[in-house]
């Protein structure tokens, strides 16, 4: 993810067929732009781009990458190697199956039958500046209301908005709430005590791709940019 001074900035190439979902997709990234613009470009450029990490952006990404849910078109949003790569470090650490992957199979199948189901990999853009448990939260209340939005804090009013409008058939909505109930469980037994863990790691990387994109990227777009 990028974060620029407090607004988060995702972008995503549209490939494949599937026009109408992307369509449906990139409004609401554009009424996410509307809603909460970020700083002029200028005055972006002049300060710098800072990345830095997320944790219900972790947990979301690799909950949909556990499951096998790779996105629209012929190249995949997240790499195929990371679900068996964590099934095998579980399995070296006599770990038992978590429910998320005990149900990945049948939640790929229910995320495939429905183009709507691909508003899935920009949750976190919606939920920016909420935390973990807000968002998740605000995302059951979703999946237990069968119609309409629920009710939600002002962190959350925006996401809850968009994901309730884009899923809006109950049956969906379950198969939402079998995710986020089993992302729950994920970030206790797995998640929050490796990113615990690797704490150092991620600083690290993060650290080397801004370096990267100050003295590579940023200066290769700075015309682009202001």
């Amino acid at each position: 993810m990028l974060r620029t001074h407090g607004i988060l900035t995702m972008t995503s190439r549209v490939r494949g067929s599937r026009a109408g979902a992307a369509h449906r997709l990139l409004t609401a990234a554009l009424l996410a732009w509307i809603v909460a613009p970020p700083a002029p470009v200028a005055a972006q450029a002049s300060r710098g781009w800072t990345f830095e990490g997320d944790a219900f952006a972790d947990l979301w990404f690799h909950g949909l990458a556990v499951t096998g849910f790779y996105g629209f078109g012929p190249f995949p949003l997240y790499d195929p190697a990371y679900a068996a790569a964590v099934r095998r470090q579980d399995r070296e650490a006599g770990s038992p199956p978590t429910a998320l992957e005990k149900d990945r199979r049948d939640l790929l199948t229910s995320f495939q039958s429905s183009d709507l189901f691909e508003v899935l990999h920009f949750v976190p853009l919606y939920f920016h500046g909420a935390s973990r448990r807000e968002t998740l939260g605000a995302l059951r209340a979703i999946a237990a209301t069968s119609r309409g939005s629920p009710e939600a804090s002002s962190t959350t009013r925006f996401g809850v908005s968009v994901v309730a409008q884009l899923i809006p058939e109950e049956r969906d909505r379950r198969t939402l709430g079998r995710f986020v109930d089993d992302l729950g469980e994920e970030w206790d037994s797995v998640v929050g005590p490796r990113r615990a863990d690797d704490g150092d790691v991620r600083a690290r990387r993060l650290q080397e791709v801004q370096s990267v994109w100050d003295t590579l990227w940023a200066p290769a777009l700075a015309g682009f940019l202001e």
